[in-house]
């Protein structure tokens, strides 16, 4: 019988020799590196895989090896095991089955504060190697995505992470936005098997066209992922994260005479520790150039005044969001500024506690159109040229679409 000792070295060729059904696959192989410093993307935090190619299931960042990993998942199954069968876990039993002995097993694991913390960890790096298959290159490019009846091209630099696509177009229905990859299941699914009335969550705002459902990704992970991969497609400055769990999601739909349809969404992370109030955003191609956009950019600001904060949106942006957010917080100073019959001065605090749009962002925009001058080491709020032609632009082509306070529900 094997036994556990405190050498690394001993304790890696002991490994070798076990035969359980918690050994590591070795047909699985990452095909990056991890990015992690010092990592060379060996082991698995889930213990099941030789290799990982992303931070979320380095050994190292926890300061493990592999051979620990392996060890900490025979743990675990043993665990689970002992809690199904309603039966006390006994350390002796479970040494002489499999040769791991749960208390030698903790002293291995001496760096991990919490156990039951790099449980959640290895679960969530084991479920991130499922769907979709991260470990497999998107060799394949999609061209085409059609949703319902409508057709488009995507962008060239459309990345697709539908796991196991083969095929050149891609089907996705417009309500729930499950992947088809055959043109006669999506219209079945759509005929007969289509789950959702409306989007799977909480009406906050109606009025005659528009309405807008808080989707929570934990309670609703299926369509907050599908409708995540779908968004991807179209966006290149943002990265695809399966911890959908940890964000919110505020769905914008219109109704008309056929009955309705998803026009965009933005979603939010539920930890507030970075101070964003929007993650990523997106209007689908044929509602673009609008106003959709900007409304839901006033409306993640609107939901962060109902909670007494201040924010910002997480970046990176891409080039029409920049664009979007400069309009938004532009028209936000004039309105301010308009409300409060203000020319020249005043208190940058205050206004960032008005409308909720951060301190920075405001001093960012003031510098963009040239609205500030410094005079007596003090600086002074100006109606340049810049801004002028700027605020013509959006006084004649955007801003139509507002979000009515008297609509929020």
């Amino acid at each position: 019988m094997p036994k556990i000792t405190k050498n690394r070295k001993q304790l890696a060729k002991k490994l070798t020799s076990l035969k359980t059904e918690s050994s590591i696959s070795s047909n699985r192989t990452a095909i990056g590196k991890c990015p992690y410093p010092g990592c060379t993307g060996a082991g698995h935090l889930s213990g099941k895989y030789e290799t990982h190619a992303y931070i979320e299931a380095c050994p190292l960042k926890q300061n493990l090896t592999p051979e620990e990993c392996v060890l900490f998942a025979k743990y675990r199954k043993l665990l689970k095991s002992s809690i199904s069968q309603k039966n006390d876990v006994n350390d002796k039993e479970n040494k002489g089955r499999n040769g791991v002995g749960l208390r030698n097993l903790k002293r291995i694991l001496r760096n991990v504060k919490d156990v039951m913390y790099l449980e959640t960890l290895a679960d969530t790096a084991e479920f991130l190697e499922h769907e979709p298959d991260f470990r497999q290159p998107y060799s394949h490019k999609v061209e085409k995505i059609q949703l319902y009846n409508v057709e488009f091209t995507l962008p060239k630099h459309a990345e697709c992470i539908y796991p196991n696509c083969e095929v050149s177009r891609v089907y996705v229905c417009e309500r729930c936005f499950q992947y088809f990859f055959d043109k006669y299941a999506m219209q079945d699914h759509c005929l007969n098997v289509f789950p959702y009335e409306y989007p799977p969550g909480k009406l906050i705002y109606k009025d005659d066209s528009l309405s807008v459902y808080e989707v929570d990704g934990l309670k609703e992970a299926v369509y907050s992922r599908n409708l995540a991969m779908f968004a991807k497609m179209f966006i290149s400055d943002k990265q695809y994260r399966n911890d959908v769990k940890n964000f919110k999601f505020y769905i914008l739909i219109k109704s008309d005479a056929i009955g309705w349809h998803t026009v965009g969404y933005f979603s939010k992370a539920k930890d507030f520790t970075f101070k964003y109030n929007l993650a990523c955003i997106m209007v689908m191609p044929t509602y673009g150039r609008q106003g959709y956009g900007g409304f839901l950019i006033e409306l993640s600001y609107v939901l962060s005044r109902k909670e007494n904060r201040t924010c910002t949106p997480e970046r990176p942006f891409s080039v029409e969001g920049l664009a979007a957010y400069r309009r938004y917080w532009l028209q936000s100073i004039v309105e301010y500024m308009a409300k409060k019959g203000i020319k020249r001065e005043f208190d940058i605090r205050e206004l960032s506690r008005v409308t909720g749009i951060s301190e920075v962002d405001i001093v960012a925009t003031l510098f963009t159109y040239d609205m500030l001058a410094k005079e007596h080491d003090e600086y002074w709020v100006v109606m340049s040229e810049t801004f002028r032609q700027a605020f013509r632009k959006l006084h004649l082509s955007e801003r139509s679409r507002r979000v009515n306070m008297a609509c929020l529900l």
